[in-house]
């Protein structure tokens, strides 16, 4: 709401082209409240988008969850992303001055939400609220209104995640599965000293890949 205020017409061209990326991208679906477990109630986050100006003067709206629900029953440890060490990253990197490699860096947008969450586990369920809501309602006609209730004069949409967000406890960990899988299909052999170093052979010459999330 702040945003808006602050950013008027911009902010909500932002946060509008936020949200059709998520629903565009199939990162949630809509539930009833009916069909939620008393569990899926307590343990659903909340939906955040913060807005923010960039040097150009354009505003960027950047939609996440509230995982702060998801300590109560997720250990850190297991939601812990692996990282390329300092000890990989420059010993890579001595090696590709020594041979004179050709080097790119680059970064994956978007990167979680195109990350399928697995459908082995309970399913995680994200509140939206408010604002959020009736922009929602208004871009995509038809899509939600039969989900949406109304709480104490505020408008609510259930829906149960899809992708990975920015914000839940296990976005990354699951982010470097998906990436890894991909690296090992075209491939690349993991590193089995530092499992963020993958090497392969591209005409008798070897290219490596070094990541973090």
């Amino acid at each position: 709401n702040k945003g808006i205020l602050k950013y008027g017409y911009r902010g909500k061209k932002a946060v509008d082209k936020e949200l059709s990326q998520l629903h565009n991208r199939q990162v949630f679906k809509p539930v009833r409240l009916s069909e939620l477990t008393q569990k899926e109630k307590q343990r659903a986050m909340n939906s955040l988008i913060f807005l923010t100006e960039k040097r150009d003067g354009t505003i960027k709206a950047r939609a996440c969850a509230n995982g702060s629900t998801q300590r109560s029953y997720i250990e850190k440890h297991e939601a812990a992303s692996p990282t390329v060490s300092t000890e990989a990253l420059l010993t890579t990197a001595v090696i590709d001055a020594k041979q004179n490699r050709d080097i790119i860096t680059l970064d994956i947008p978007n990167a979680f939400v195109q990350t399928p969450m697995p459908k082995s586990q309970q399913r995680v369920i994200m509140r939206i609220n408010g604002l959020l809501v009736e922009y929602l309602d208004k871009l995509f006609p038809g899509e939600y209104n039969e989900y949406i209730i109304n709480q104490n004069n505020t408008k609510i949409l259930y829906v149960e995640m899809e992708k990975a967000l920015y914000g839940m406890m296990l976005s990354s960990l699951l982010f470097y599965k998906h990436f890894r899988k991909d690296l090992e299909s075209i491939g690349f052999v993991v590193n089995p000293y530092d499992i963020c170093v993958a090497n392969r052979k591209i005409n008798g010459h070897q290219q490596t890949i070094t990541w973090h999330v």
